[in-house]
């Protein structure tokens, strides 16, 4: 057997408008509290927000809806 290596070359393009972080929580409380903070700074005009499930999505956007932050589950693909 000869193995042999494909690489092929990845397109990055960097949208300048868009900023990405990562907050690390200790729980799904903490996750809520973090969410809410960073949902309620100025600076923060519109966000997305990944689950893992459509249930989990569901759930978030209730919780964010009842705390006064305007949310909704969106599907991929623009799928319901």
């Amino acid at each position: 057997k000869d193995p042999v290596r494909v690489q092929v070359a990845s397109i990055q393009q960097r949208h300048d408008a868009i900023e990405q972080i990562v907050h690390q929580a200790d729980g799904i409380d903490h996750k809520h509290d973090l969410l809410s903070h960073l949902l309620s700074e100025q600076a923060v005009s519109q966000a997305i927000v990944f689950t893992a499930t459509k249930r989990g999505a569901d759930q978030l956007a209730d919780l964010l809806n009842e705390i006064g932050h305007r949310a909704a589950p969106r599907r991929a693909f623009g799928k319901a």
